[in-house]
């Protein structure tokens, strides 16, 4: 896809001038696979990129050429397939991505220095051993586990005013905010075939289970106050100030335990009819520990909302400060 196959239509619209839209894109890619060993082991490997630079109309906002946003990501993914015997197979695999991603949140208000730098790289590995007892039962074990880091990262470390609303714009207040994922997972079913037993059946006995956790680490950059937090700042309507707002960073996890169990039964009484039964029952479980830090937002008037995070101590010193705010708008 190139800038050039493409129609402009914004001629005697506000946008005449402007591009917008890819300003190309391509996904190369090979991929090739066989045996390493005859009729014991094999290998696949797919090897792809993804390219794309694109426009925001009227960004930056700074200067009279456009600058194009720029995404880069690869692909590479690796699988093994084993079978020693013919009652025995096992299957391995690794996928790695990453993407990188300049100038996130580019708008015609935006600068290159007030937008996000993305770095998002993720891993998966999965592997599932299928074992045959006989002709009528056969069991898998899957197990997996991913990794993924959404990072983004302020690149003045600073905030700016968007021009129509006054209003600071949060997307570049200036803090790093990293958000890795991590999750284990494991499977185990069986499945049975019974004939002659009231009709026939294929039975499904099965077990799962997920482990999660989530991390939110925000990293503040800018001047401090007395508190040690980032330096309050007002946000206003039509110059008349409506909230104030800090941030003072904060690490934050949450975890997640998922547990299943599940019986199945497609059962045929007669050539005609079928009839499919299921039992489950299923665990969730999620927590959050205490983080550590505090964000949020003061209204001009009215009470007070969004302060911080279970460890975030809200004290007198800080109500002082907020007190001397509001006297001083």
């Amino acid at each position: 896809n190139h800038e050039k196959w493409r129609a402009d239509n914004t001629k005697g619209t506000p946008l005449e001038g402007q591009t917008s839209g890819p300003k190309f894109e391509m996904e190369p890619g090979i991929n090739f696979g066989g045996p390493i060993i005859k009729d014991r082991l094999w290998f696949f490997l797919n090897a792809s990129t993804y390219r794309s630079e694109s426009y925001v109309a009227g960004f930056p906002y700074d200067k009279p050429a456009q600058t194009p946003i720029k995404n880069n990501t690869l692909f590479p993914y690796l699988k093994l397939t084993f079978q020693p015997d013919q009652n025995n197979k096992f299957v391995l695999g690794f996928n790695y991505s990453f993407n990188y991603l300049d100038n996130r949140g580019a708008s015609k208000y935006a600068t290159e220095d007030t937008t996000w730098e993305q770095k998002y790289p993720a891993y998966v590995i999965s592997a599932i051993w299928t074992h045959i007892f006989s002709k009528n039962l056969y069991t898998n074990l899957k197990v997996g586990a991913s990794r993924t880091e959404l990072n983004l990262y302020d690149k003045k470390k600073v905030g700016y005013i968007q021009e129509d609303t006054n209003w600071l714009q949060s997307g570049s207040y200036g803090w790093d905010d990293l958000n890795p994922r991590t999750r284990v997972q494991m499977n185990a079913d069986a499945t049975l075939f019974l004939d002659e037993f009231l009709g026939n059946h294929e039975m499904k006995f099965g077990i799962q289970g997920n482990l999660l956790e989530g991390r939110r680490k925000v990293i503040p950059y800018g001047p401090k106050d007395s508190l040690g937090m980032a330096r309050l700042m007002t946000y206003t309507w039509e110059g008349v100030p409506y909230y104030a707002c800090w941030g003072g960073g904060h690490d934050r996890i949450d975890r997640g335990l998922n547990a299943g169990i599940f019986f199945n039964d497609s059962w045929n009484p007669t050539k005609r009819l079928t009839i499919n039964l299921g039992l489950r029952f299923d665990y969730n479980r999620n927590f959050f520990p205490a983080g550590k830090g505090g964000i949020g937002d003061v209204p001009i008037k009215g009470s007070y909302a969004h302060i911080g995070y279970p460890e975030f101590t809200y004290n007198l010193e800080i109500e002082k400060t907020i007190k001397e705010i509001r006297e001083n708008l």
